[in-house]
């Protein structure tokens, strides 16, 4: 094995390294206690980084710290804000792995000023009946890429969403379905038996 860094005894962010952890494949971990009192586990690079700066109770505070100086801390627009800010950096969100985890994040106009968010919803359709969608989902939460829509229309731009091209145009195969009037079941299990997009609607 090769040479590595012991970082026992020194501190990154409010994690204090304690020894080393066992690893996790190639990569070398250690036990770490937070100035929370929390135990965690964390990689050298994850520590050197600056990618893992407490066991996660930092992420929650500053989500919990937002501004809410501006009166509107129990909107559904607020929440939305939170709800997005959770996605990418609150570790222990359910949702994290979607979205955090993959590099996902929020644009720094947005990210601790929910003001200029407010603003761009308004300006970009915003109505208690939408949601917020990123047009590309490999890219950030920003102006450029977001949208409202609603439930439906932003369930077929998931990325698990089965999407057909035809004629150099791309849609989800409920879309398809819609548009040639064919029960999505059938139309569903037409394409996992191989079927060409002629076969399964016409």
């Amino acid at each position: 094995m090769g040479k590595f860094k012991d970082l026992t005894g020194m501190k990154f962010g409010r994690l204090q390294v304690i020894n080393r952890a066992e690893n996790s494949g190639h990569n070398i971990r250690w036990n770490c206690i937070c100035d929370c009192g929390k135990l965690t586990k964390t990689t050298t690079y994850n520590l050197t980084s600056g990618r893992a700066k407490s066991c996660g109770c930092l992420s929650l505070e500053k989500i919990k710290a937002c501004n809410t100086k501006h009166g509107y801390r129990h909107t559904r627009l607020y929440r939305i804000w939170c709800g997005m800010k959770k996605r990418c950096y609150c570790t222990k969100y359910e949702h994290y792995n979607r979205y955090g985890k993959k590099g996902i994040e929020v644009c720094d106009k947005w990210k601790n000023n929910f003001i200029d968010f407010k603003n761009w919803a308004i300006e970009n359709g915003y109505k208690d009946t939408l949601e917020i969608d990123r047009i590309d989902n490999n890219r950030n939460y920003e102006p450029t890429n977001c949208r409202w829509r609603n439930r439906v229309e932003q369930v077929r731009n998931r990325t698990n969403t089965l999407k057909l091209k035809h004629n150099g145009e791309e849609k989800s195969l409920i879309e398809w379905c819609n548009k040639y009037n064919i029960n999505y079941k059938t139309a569903y299990e037409r394409y996992k038996k191989g079927w060409s997009f002629e076969k399964i609607f016409k």
